[in-house]
C-alpha cells in the first residue's frame, strides 16, 4: 500500500514518472488530466486492526471507518487514530464514517426501514465473511440492535441526535449510504429530501 499511495501522489504532481513495482512499470509517464485539487484529492485509508489504523495515520490524509463498526467501536477507532497521529508528530484529523442512513416521516416507516436495512447489512457482510458481522450473537442481530450499532435511521430529530453523538466522538464527516441493499427508489428519494430539508440546515 505504501508504494501505491506514494505513486499516486507522485503522478498527481504532473511531473513525468519513471518506476516499476509489483503490477506496474512506468517510463516517463505523465498523468493527464490532473486533479482539480492541488496537490491532489484527499486520500482516505480504512482499517480496523491497530496496525492498519497506524498505517492509515501515516499514509492517509484522513481515516475512514467502516459501516460494520459499532457505535462503541467507532469511539475506540477514533482514539486509536488520534494516538497514532500524535505518535507520528502529525496533527489530529476528524475521521470519516460510513453509515447506512435513512430519514423517515413516521414510526411505522422507521420500523419497516430498520427491518429492511438490518437484513441487507447482515446478509451482505455474512456472505463476505466479514469478521465484525459473522461474530455477532443472536441478540446483536436483532433489527433494533443493528440499527443502534450501525445506522443513522429514524425521523429527523432522531437522526440529528445520532449525527451529533458521532460528532462528539470526533467524527468529522458521515458518508450517507442511503441506497444500501437496493431499497425502493421512493424510500431513498424521500430520505434524501427530508435529509436536505430538515437535517442539513442543522449542520450547515
Amino acid at each position: 500500500m505504501t508504494v501505491g499511495v506514494e505513486l499516486i501522489r507522485e503522478l498527481w504532481s504532473g511531473h513525468p514518472v519513471t518506476g516499476a513495482g509489483e503490477g506496474f512499470r512506468l517510463e516517463g509517464f505523465r498523468l493527464f488530466p490532473l486533479p482539480v485539487q492541488r496537490p491532489g484529492p484527499p486520500i482516505l485509508i480504512g482499517g480496523q486492526a491497530e496496525v492498519a489504523i497506524r498505517r492509515a495515520a501515516r499514509l492517509g490524509d484522513n481515516y475512514l471507518i467502516s459501516t460494520t463498526e459499532t457505535f462503541e467501536g467507532v469511539a475506540e477507532r477514533v482514539a486509536m487514530h488520534r494516538m497514532a497521529r500524535r505518535d507520528l508528530g502529525l496533527s489530529e484529523t476528524a475521521p470519516l464514517l460510513n453509515r447506512i442512513v435513512c430519514v423517515v416521516e413516521n414510526r411505522t416507516a422507521r420500523t419497516t426501514a430498520v427491518e429492511f436495512f438490518s437484513r441487507a447489512l447482515l446478509s451482505l457482510y455474512d456472505a463476505w465473511h466479514h469478521a465484525n458481522i459473522t461474530v455477532l450473537s443472536e441478540s446483536e442481530r436483532e433489527p433494533e440492535r443493528v440499527a443502534h450499532d450501525h445506522f443513522v435511521i429514524g425521523e429527523a430529530p432522531e437522526c440529528i441526535e445520532r449525527i451529533e453523538a458521532y460528532a462528539e466522538l470526533g467524527i468529522g464527516h458521515i458518508a450517507c449510504l442511503m441506497n444500501f441493499g437496493d431499497p425502493a427508489p421512493d424510500l431513498v428519494e424521500r430520505s434524501i429530501r427530508i435529509f436536505g430539508e430538515r437535517i442539513l440546515p442543522r449542520f450547515s
